[in-house]
């Protein structure tokens, strides 16, 4: 998972890639909704997410480095689905 965050006309503005090993669709590049960045953390929508069910991301700023948590949840299907992830500052 790799996430660029930059200035665009005075916002922030995020790129996300995720890269699933052994996967046949394994390379995304998810378009990003709902981008927020405090002091604290950033959080962000997929809203096409894995077939059709949206993806919510939210992380704390720990040092160089963003700690977080997705969670994946229909409210048509049965299904909520949660994972950790943790990504470091590289330059």
């Amino acid at each position: 998972m790799e996430i660029k965050l930059h200035h665009e006309n005075g916002k922030w503005k995020a790129e996300l890639k995720i890269k699933f090993e052994g996967h046949p669709n394994g390379d995304t590049a998810p378009e990003i909704t709902n981008f927020k960045i405090t002091e604290t953390g950033i959080s962000f929508l997929d809203e096409k997410g894995v077939s059709g069910i949206s993806i919510n991301y939210t992380a704390a700023f720990t040092g160089n480095a963003l700690s977080g948590v997705a969670e994946a949840k229909s409210a048509d299907k049965p299904i909520c689905v949660k994972g950790s992830w943790a990504l470091t500052r590289q330059d």
